[in-house]
């Protein structure tokens, strides 16, 4: 259960940055969206209502909890650090936005991102078993990078078609985190027996 419960809570939190981005669009261009609006929408709604279930589930088992305070063990530092860079390198891309025009259904939705890239890795870092906070990142991780290539090809065709350099650099900080975290989730995967969280 640990396994695919944290990873779907890991891809979940990284999809809500989708569901953002499909609110704030809608609320600046208003109706006229189309269908292909709609499903999206439905299917983000339904993963973080399937995301939900799961930590209904969870606080339910009484298997799992989160050890409120700081970390004890290095790898777990070494997640809410690297949690922390991510946030703050996705923070200065939102600084580079804001300055090239306030746009809200560019800057709104990474701002979120920015918030959840912080939150998530700290909760993976308090989280036990440590095999699930193990897998929780593993599902940032997972969404995050589908996240990173994304903001990676707009910041290429912002410069390319436009002229606007909306800072790669930020982008390319904030995915060398996601593999660095990468590694820890699959050291910290290793670490623990399965059975244990069984």
């Amino acid at each position: 259960m640990a396994g695919r419960s944290g990873l779907l809570l890991g891809v979940a939190a990284a999809s809500t940055k989708g569901l953002v981005t499909l609110v704030t669009y809608a609320a600046e261009f208003g109706g006229g969206l189309g269908d292909g609006y709609r499903v999206e929408l439905v299917a983000h709604l339904l993963l973080v209502v399937a995301a939900c279930l799961v930590v209904v589930a969870l606080v339910r088992s009484g298997r799992y909890r989160l050890e409120i305070g700081v970390p004890r063990r290095g790898r777990s530092r070494l997640v809410v650090l690297l949690g922390a860079a991510g946030s703050l390198a996705l923070l200065l891309h939102v600084l580079r936005l804001s300055e090239i025009g306030p746009k809200a259904y560019w800057i709104a939705p990474s701002v979120w991102l920015t918030v959840v890239a912080l939150v998530v890795p700290a909760v993976a870092a308090v989280a036990t078993p440590r095999r699930f906070g193990a897998f929780l990142l593993a599902g940032w991780v997972g969404g995050a990078a589908a996240l990173f290539a994304a903001y990676l090809a707009f910041a290429d065709e912002k410069l390319n078609n436009d002229g606007l350099d909306i800072g790669a650099t930020p982008i390319l900080l904030f995915g060398s985190t996601l593999v660095a975290l990468l590694v820890v989730a699959v050291l910290d995967a290793r670490a623990e027996p399965a059975r244990a969280t069984a």
